[in-house]
């Protein structure tokens, strides 16, 4: 008697670990991941009009933000003016930039390239995934493989890309 009570138990801890983990809903763990410690380079959120943004800091201070459009996003610096992709194209303007923005703005050239799918697919991995992953999925994007497709992301992503 006393070890059915125990096995009864067990089942029922191990269960409901299983039960809890099928009903959770992902996006409140990207949303969790998305503002842990370790990402303290960017935020990703909803703002209250529906559309998602993302805000890049550096040493705690804000370098530059991208809010989300219909065609992907739109990149602003900290000032809030808008970010011409096609005056950045040679690499000089972006030297003088830190290098966290440089790598923003090239996500940006990304999203630009393939648009809202892109943009979707960076919120939907989790941000913080894409940053810490990044030169995979530029890589990919250099040979021309969308962000989607890119094997070595993915893989750097590890589970979170199975959702997306």
């Amino acid at each position: 008697m006393k070890y059915s009570t125990i096995i009864q138990a067990l089942l029922v801890a191990l269960f409901s670990n299983i039960v809890y983990a099928s009903v959770i809903d992902t996006r409140s763990l990207t949303a969790r991941d998305d503002q842990s410690p370790n990402t303290e380079d960017l935020i990703a959120y909803q703002l209250p009009d529906g559309r998602r943004r993302i805000d890049f800091y550096d040493n705690g201070a804000l370098e530059g933000y991208a809010i989300e459009t219909d065609d992907g996003a739109t990149f602003y610096d900290i000032d809030g003016s808008e970010v011409s992709l096609e005056d950045l194209n040679d690499d000089s303007d972006l030297a003088k930039r830190q290098s966290k923005w440089r790598l923003a703005i090239k996500f940006a050239k990304l999203i630009a390239k393939w648009g809202k799918k892109a943009w979707d697919y960076i919120y939907c991995v989790g941000a913080s995934s894409m940053w810490r992953c990044a030169d995979d999925y530029l890589q990919c994007a250099q040979s021309g493989t969308p962000p989607w497709a890119c094997i070595e992301g993915i893989i750097c992503v590890g589970v979170a890309a199975r959702r997306c």
